[in-house]
């Protein structure tokens, strides 16, 4: 009798430990989640007021271009410039650590971002060549852009 009372005393202290051990592991985890949550938050808003600030930039050196205070050359050396800083922003918002919640936000975003990267392509090949199907391919994929932009707010919002 006294070996089982020792033994249950033994059992009934492991158990404690573990339950106790699977509560810290628990909070922990939580914890974990909801500091990549709030980085990733602020970084993807970070993001979009980045991008932001870059397509207007780049919005009104078009503007300079159409008033034609630009040629087709310099607007094509000024696009040249702008395509490796979309993406640097590409790559930021790919390379984010967040929890799966994220993921359509992440996802649809980094879309806007490339479509918008494709756009100004298209339009830099349209001042090189001329060619109207390039313009309209340029327009389309700006379209895009905005559209998948709409679809990382709403997934944000959804999750936030």
């Amino acid at each position: 009798m006294y070996v089982n009372r020792k033994l249950r005393q033994k059992i009934i202290g492991f158990t404690g430990l573990g339950i106790t051990a699977v509560l810290i592991a628990m909070f922990s985890i939580s914890h974990l989640q909801s500091s990549i949550s709030e980085n990733f938050s602020d970084s993807y808003q970070n993001i979009v007021t980045q991008a932001r600030q870059l397509t207007h930039s780049f919005q009104g050196e078009m503007g300079k271009w159409q008033s034609k205070q630009y040629d087709n050359i310099t607007m094509i050396r000024i696009t040249n410039t702008y395509l490796p800083r979309f993406q640097k922003l590409i790559n930021n918002i790919e390379s984010l650590q967040s929890t799966p919640k994220f993921d359509n936000t992440k996802d649809f975003y980094a879309k806007s971002l490339e479509s918008e990267m494709l756009s100004y392509t298209n339009f830099r090949n349209y001042l090189l060549t001329d060619n109207p199907s390039a313009y309209k391919q340029s327009l389309q994929l700006l379209s895009d852009s905005l559209n998948y932009e709409t679809k990382s707010f709403n997934a944000f919002r959804n999750v936030t």
